[in-house]
Protein backbone atom coordinates (compact mmCIF):
# COMPACT_ATOMS: atom_id res chain seq x y z
CA UNK A 1 0.00 0.00 0.00
CA UNK A 2 1.17 3.21 -0.72
CA UNK A 3 1.79 6.18 2.10
CA UNK A 4 -1.18 7.83 2.77
CA UNK A 5 -1.95 11.49 1.55
CA UNK A 6 -2.94 13.98 3.88
CA UNK A 7 -4.89 16.92 1.95
CA UNK A 8 -5.83 20.39 3.88
CA UNK A 9 -8.78 22.23 2.66
CA UNK A 10 -10.10 19.84 1.53
CA UNK A 11 -13.42 20.74 0.45
CA UNK A 12 -12.52 23.49 -1.05
CA UNK A 13 -12.67 23.20 -5.06
CA UNK A 14 -9.02 22.92 -5.21
CA UNK A 15 -8.46 20.52 -2.59
CA UNK A 16 -11.31 18.70 -3.38
CA UNK A 17 -10.33 18.08 -7.17
CA UNK A 18 -7.07 17.06 -5.71
CA UNK A 19 -8.77 14.64 -3.12
CA UNK A 20 -10.79 13.07 -6.14
CA UNK A 21 -7.98 12.64 -8.59
CA UNK A 22 -5.04 10.97 -6.07
CA UNK A 23 -7.92 8.42 -5.00
CA UNK A 24 -8.15 7.70 -8.40
CA UNK A 25 -4.48 7.26 -8.37
CA UNK A 26 -5.04 4.76 -5.48
CA UNK A 27 -3.71 7.25 -2.71
CA UNK A 28 -4.62 6.28 0.99
CA UNK A 29 -6.48 9.67 1.81
CA UNK A 30 -6.88 11.69 5.06
CA UNK A 31 -8.85 14.61 4.10
CA UNK A 32 -9.23 17.73 6.28
CA UNK A 33 -11.84 20.03 6.20
CA UNK A 34 -13.04 22.64 8.00
CA UNK A 35 -17.00 22.91 8.08
CA UNK A 36 -18.15 22.23 4.72
CA UNK A 37 -17.74 18.69 2.87
CA UNK A 38 -20.25 18.88 0.40
CA UNK A 39 -17.82 18.32 -2.60
CA UNK A 40 -16.38 15.17 -0.54
CA UNK A 41 -19.51 13.21 -0.41
CA UNK A 42 -18.51 10.88 -2.97
CA UNK A 43 -15.65 10.06 -1.17
CA UNK A 44 -16.38 10.52 2.17
CA UNK A 45 -17.52 6.28 2.81
CA UNK A 46 -15.30 5.10 0.41
CA UNK A 47 -12.39 2.70 0.64
CA UNK A 48 -9.41 4.27 2.02
CA UNK A 49 -10.37 7.41 2.95
CA UNK A 50 -10.70 9.13 6.42
CA UNK A 51 -12.50 12.17 6.74
CA UNK A 52 -12.09 14.83 9.43
CA UNK A 53 -13.46 18.10 10.35
CA UNK A 54 -10.63 20.11 12.39
CA UNK A 55 -9.86 23.06 12.88
CA UNK A 56 -6.36 23.57 12.24
CA UNK A 57 -5.09 26.36 14.52
CA UNK A 58 -5.84 23.82 17.18
CA UNK A 59 -2.89 21.58 17.20
CA UNK A 60 -4.48 18.95 19.69
CA UNK A 61 -7.00 18.97 17.22
CA UNK A 62 -4.88 18.30 14.04
CA UNK A 63 -2.95 15.53 15.88
CA UNK A 64 -5.97 13.96 16.81
CA UNK A 65 -7.46 13.96 13.29
CA UNK A 66 -4.17 12.37 11.94
CA UNK A 67 -3.43 9.57 14.52
CA UNK A 68 -7.49 8.48 13.45
CA UNK A 69 -6.40 9.03 9.94
CA UNK A 70 -3.26 6.51 10.51
CA UNK A 71 -5.26 3.94 12.44
CA UNK A 72 -8.30 3.76 10.22
CA UNK A 73 -6.13 3.55 6.88
CA UNK A 74 -3.06 1.43 9.12
CA UNK A 75 -0.45 3.02 6.46
CA UNK A 76 1.74 6.43 7.54
CA UNK A 77 1.69 9.68 5.87
CA UNK A 78 3.99 9.96 3.24
CA UNK A 79 2.59 12.86 1.33
CA UNK A 80 1.08 16.35 2.26
CA UNK A 81 -0.89 18.69 0.15
CA UNK A 82 -1.95 21.49 2.26
CA UNK A 83 -4.24 23.86 0.68
CA UNK A 84 -6.41 25.34 3.27
CA UNK A 85 -6.25 29.21 3.53
CA UNK A 86 -8.09 32.12 4.78
CA UNK A 87 -8.37 35.23 2.74
CA UNK A 88 -8.84 38.65 3.76
CA UNK A 89 -12.53 38.76 4.19
CA UNK A 90 -12.79 41.97 4.99
CA UNK A 91 -10.93 43.55 1.50
CA UNK A 92 -9.88 46.77 3.67
CA UNK A 93 -6.99 48.85 3.30
CA UNK A 94 -4.25 48.07 6.27
CA UNK A 95 -5.02 51.96 7.54
CA UNK A 96 -8.76 50.70 7.92
CA UNK A 97 -8.62 47.22 9.10
CA UNK A 98 -9.96 46.02 12.33
CA UNK A 99 -6.32 44.83 13.86
CA UNK A 100 -8.52 41.77 15.51
CA UNK A 101 -9.83 40.74 12.10
CA UNK A 102 -6.04 41.21 10.89
CA UNK A 103 -4.48 39.39 13.35
CA UNK A 104 -7.25 36.28 13.08
CA UNK A 105 -6.50 36.25 9.13
CA UNK A 106 -2.83 36.11 9.62
CA UNK A 107 -2.99 33.43 12.55
CA UNK A 108 -5.64 31.62 10.84
CA UNK A 109 -3.06 31.42 7.90
CA UNK A 110 0.21 30.63 9.48
CA UNK A 111 -0.73 29.09 12.94
CA UNK A 112 -2.59 26.41 11.30
CA UNK A 113 -0.50 25.90 8.53
CA UNK A 114 2.78 25.41 11.61
CA UNK A 115 0.96 22.76 13.37
CA UNK A 116 0.17 20.78 9.99
CA UNK A 117 4.20 20.64 9.32
CA UNK A 118 4.91 20.29 13.03
CA UNK A 119 2.78 17.29 13.69
CA UNK A 120 2.85 15.47 10.16
CA UNK A 121 6.54 15.66 9.76
CA UNK A 122 7.77 13.04 12.26
CA UNK A 123 6.13 10.70 10.15
CA UNK A 124 7.72 11.31 7.32
CA UNK A 125 10.75 10.92 9.24
CA UNK A 126 10.35 8.22 10.79
CA UNK A 127 10.22 6.15 7.43
CA UNK A 128 12.92 8.54 5.57
CA UNK A 129 10.15 9.56 3.00
CA UNK A 130 8.17 12.47 2.60
CA UNK A 131 6.76 14.79 -0.43
CA UNK A 132 5.21 18.08 1.16
CA UNK A 133 3.58 21.00 -1.49
CA UNK A 134 2.43 24.00 0.21
CA UNK A 135 0.17 26.28 -1.45
CA UNK A 136 1.40 29.94 -1.62
CA UNK A 137 0.03 32.38 -3.64
CA UNK A 138 2.03 34.69 -6.42
CA UNK A 139 0.94 38.11 -3.77
CA UNK A 140 4.24 36.55 -2.24
CA UNK A 141 5.92 38.39 -5.02
CA UNK A 142 3.40 40.98 -5.82
CA UNK A 143 1.69 42.19 -2.02
CA UNK A 144 -2.30 42.19 -1.98
CA UNK A 145 -3.85 45.81 -2.09
CA UNK A 146 -6.86 45.23 0.43
CA UNK A 147 -5.42 42.07 1.90
CA UNK A 148 -2.21 42.15 3.78
CA UNK A 149 -2.74 39.92 6.48
CA UNK A 150 -3.08 37.28 3.78
CA UNK A 151 -0.39 38.63 2.19
CA UNK A 152 2.43 38.54 5.35
CA UNK A 153 0.94 35.12 6.02
CA UNK A 154 1.61 33.52 2.73
CA UNK A 155 5.03 34.90 2.37
CA UNK A 156 5.89 33.99 6.12
CA UNK A 157 4.85 30.66 5.06
CA UNK A 158 7.19 30.26 2.39
CA UNK A 159 9.81 30.81 4.44
CA UNK A 160 8.96 28.43 6.50
CA UNK A 161 8.79 25.95 3.44
CA UNK A 162 12.55 27.08 2.85
CA UNK A 163 13.88 26.76 6.18
CA UNK A 164 12.33 23.21 6.74
CA UNK A 165 13.44 22.17 3.56
CA UNK A 166 16.81 22.79 4.90
CA UNK A 167 16.00 20.72 7.71
CA UNK A 168 15.23 17.74 6.37
CA UNK A 169 16.42 17.22 3.40
CA UNK A 170 18.69 14.65 4.65
CA UNK A 171 15.95 12.27 5.45
CA UNK A 172 14.71 12.47 1.92
CA UNK A 173 11.88 14.57 2.80
CA UNK A 174 11.09 17.27 0.00
CA UNK A 175 9.16 20.21 0.56
CA UNK A 176 8.00 23.48 -1.86
CA UNK A 177 5.60 26.37 -2.00
CA UNK A 178 3.31 26.59 -5.17
CA UNK A 179 2.08 30.42 -5.90
CA UNK A 180 -0.42 30.36 -8.06
CA UNK A 181 -2.38 33.27 -9.16
CA UNK A 182 -6.03 33.29 -9.36
CA UNK A 183 -7.33 29.69 -9.76
CA UNK A 184 -10.39 29.35 -12.45
CA UNK A 185 -13.09 28.87 -10.01
CA UNK A 186 -16.65 29.17 -9.23
CA UNK A 187 -16.25 32.11 -7.01
CA UNK A 188 -20.12 32.24 -6.32
CA UNK A 189 -20.29 29.22 -4.71
CA UNK A 190 -17.76 30.39 -1.94
CA UNK A 191 -18.16 34.03 -1.76
CA UNK A 192 -21.27 36.47 -1.71
CA UNK A 193 -21.71 40.47 -1.44
CA UNK A 194 -19.09 43.10 -2.06
CA UNK A 195 -16.38 40.43 -1.04
CA UNK A 196 -17.33 38.29 -3.97
CA UNK A 197 -17.49 41.70 -6.26
CA UNK A 198 -14.15 42.45 -4.97
CA UNK A 199 -13.03 38.96 -6.25
CA UNK A 200 -14.44 39.10 -9.57
CA UNK A 201 -12.68 42.06 -10.06
CA UNK A 202 -9.17 40.88 -8.99
CA UNK A 203 -9.18 37.94 -11.56
CA UNK A 204 -10.46 40.41 -13.78
CA UNK A 205 -7.56 42.27 -13.85
CA UNK A 206 -5.04 39.70 -13.45
CA UNK A 207 -6.58 38.25 -16.76
CA UNK A 208 -5.98 42.06 -18.36
CA UNK A 209 -2.41 42.14 -17.00
CA UNK A 210 -0.74 38.92 -17.37
CA UNK A 211 0.53 37.58 -21.21
CA UNK A 212 -1.46 34.60 -21.51
CA UNK A 213 -4.57 36.05 -20.40
CA UNK A 214 -5.46 33.45 -18.39
CA UNK A 215 -6.56 31.89 -15.31
CA UNK A 216 -4.61 29.32 -13.17
CA UNK A 217 -6.42 25.48 -13.79
CA UNK A 218 -6.69 23.18 -11.35
CA UNK A 219 -5.40 20.83 -14.17
CA UNK A 220 -1.79 22.60 -14.15
CA UNK A 221 -1.53 22.73 -10.81
CA UNK A 222 -2.20 19.27 -10.37
CA UNK A 223 0.42 18.52 -12.95
CA UNK A 224 2.95 20.52 -11.31
CA UNK A 225 2.25 18.35 -7.89
CA UNK A 226 2.45 15.10 -9.37
CA UNK A 227 6.23 16.14 -10.46
CA UNK A 228 7.02 17.69 -6.95
CA UNK A 229 5.39 14.45 -5.17
CA UNK A 230 7.16 12.24 -7.48
CA UNK A 231 9.53 9.43 -6.02
CA UNK A 232 12.16 10.28 -8.92
CA UNK A 233 12.32 13.95 -7.62
CA UNK A 234 15.29 14.02 -5.61
CA UNK A 235 16.37 17.60 -5.77
CA UNK A 236 13.74 20.12 -6.05
CA UNK A 237 12.65 21.12 -2.37
CA UNK A 238 12.66 24.67 -0.95
CA UNK A 239 11.43 26.43 -4.17
CA UNK A 240 8.43 28.62 -4.38
CA UNK A 241 6.88 27.74 -8.12
CA UNK A 242 4.65 30.61 -9.36
CA UNK A 243 1.97 29.45 -11.47
CA UNK A 244 0.83 32.65 -12.99
CA UNK A 245 0.52 33.62 -17.16
CA UNK A 246 4.05 35.05 -16.84
CA UNK A 247 2.66 37.80 -14.46
CA UNK A 248 5.03 40.16 -12.68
Amino acid sequence: MKPAMIISGANGQVGSFLAKYFYGRGYPLILLYHKRNDRLQELMNAPLVHCEVVELEDPALVRQAIERGVEALKTIPGYLIHTASQRSYDALPLSGSDPEVWQAIFNSNLKGSYNLLRISLPYFEQTKFGRIVVFGSDITRSGLPMGSAYSAAKAALVNIVKSVAREVGGSNILINAISPGPIDTDLSTDYTGDYLQFRKEYFEKHKQACPTHKLVSKEEIRNMIDVLISAQNENITGEEIFINGGNR
